[in-house]
């Protein structure tokens, strides 16, 4: 005798379950997007700080190396995001010159080094003691330097600089009291501290006057 089969339903999804489950995942990628650029952000940090405390050691063991004196300059360019005419305005870059016995100018033994977009090294004077005017570091505007720095004309950037000695150490004056650092954070992330004016991530970059070996603290 002939039986008849039973239809088995397809395998798949009615519209009401498609709508559902794609209302779970927007809001899993909701939840998640902000934790996501929150480490996008640490990690260009530690980028930046990595680029800094390199280029600091670099040019330390050329001077030992060489025997010669290195100036290492903090550029203060425009905004990331403003034209390369405008004002300075935010140190963002790094770059070493090895100079000659008469502490003349004489090679670029880096090529200037930019902080990741974004990334800046803070002025102020509590966060960064080695973005201060104290002879050394001595301020240089870059229409006194006369030259461009790549696609900055001279109006348009300033630097601040100090020197690495042959034996290592630095021109910067040693002091306990008053050490020698450069804090670096993300223009995205809040103020948190208005003493400091710096967020909650952020990771500073100290240099010992007497050594000139560089290393970075982060707090968080």
């Amino acid at each position: 005798m002939y039986r008849k089969r039973r239809r088995i339903p397809p395998n798949s999804f009615t519209m009401v379950e498609l709508l559902v489950v794609m209302a779970i995942m927007t809001i899993l990628a909701a939840l998640s997007i902000p934790a996501i650029l929150g480490v996008m952000r640490s990690s260009s940090l530690t980028t930046g700080s990595n680029r800094l405390v390199d280029q600091l050691n670099i040019c330390r063991q050329f001077a030992m190396t060489k025997n010669c004196q290195v100036e290492f300059r903090f550029y203060q360019l425009p905004d990331p995001n403003a034209a390369a005419s405008a004002a300075p305005s935010v140190y963002r870059a790094f770059q070493g010159f090895s100079l000659d016995y008469g502490g003349t100018q004489t090679n670029a033994i880096t090529k200037v080094m930019y902080l990741p977009s974004q990334i800046y090294m803070s002025s102020n004077s509590t966060a960064s003691t080695l973005l201060t005017t104290n002879n050394p570091p001595y301020y240089v505007p870059g229409t006194t330097a006369g030259n461009a720095l790549g696609i900055y004309p001279p109006a348009s950037y300033n630097y601040l600089d100090f020197h690495f000695k042959p034996d290592g150490s630095t021109d910067l004056t040693p002091s306990f009291a008053s050490p020698w650092y450069v804090s670096l954070a993300n223009q995205h992330d809040m103020i948190q501290n208005a003493t400091t004016g710096l967020p909650a991530n952020f990771i500073t970059v100290q240099i010992d006057a007497s050594t000139g070996r560089a290393r970075y603290f982060r707090p968080n």
